[in-house]
């Protein structure tokens, strides 16, 4: 790991967002249901993804809000298909990556299903 020098600012002075990590999934006449969710909270850093960056993503999901969240490495880890509520907004991880010191995981907004937004 690379570790970044100086104090960062950035992190420090953002927001703290929440994320819901859903545990064992069963099924329940045809539905899922999951079982014991975990909630945490994130001091991180949301940034919207570059036209370049949009670029890469799948096709389906360009139209959709898409973040970039940037935490310590020192937090609780993000996994994929974590949930991060931001604003009331839920959003789907998508991608985690190792980014020296740092988290980079790519939120995708959640438009249908039970985990979308009103």
């Amino acid at each position: 790991m690379i570790k970044l020098r100086g104090h960062s600012r950035i992190i420090q002075c953002d927001e703290t967002v929440q994320a819901v990590r859903l545990g064992e999934t069963t099924y329940k006449d045809g539905l899922a249901v999951h079982r014991n969710p975990e909630t945490f909270d994130i001091k991180c850093n949301c940034q919207p993804l570059s036209d370049r960056d949009l670029m890469l993503v799948p096709e389906g999901d360009r139209f959709k809000e898409n973040w970039w969240l940037w935490s310590m490495k020192d937090s609780k880890p993000i996994k994929l298909n974590d949930r991060i509520i931001r604003n009331g907004i839920n959003y789907q991880v998508q991608g985690v990556g190792d980014w020296g010191s740092y988290n980079k995981c790519r939120l995708v907004r959640i438009d249908v299903g039970s985990h979308s937004n009103p």
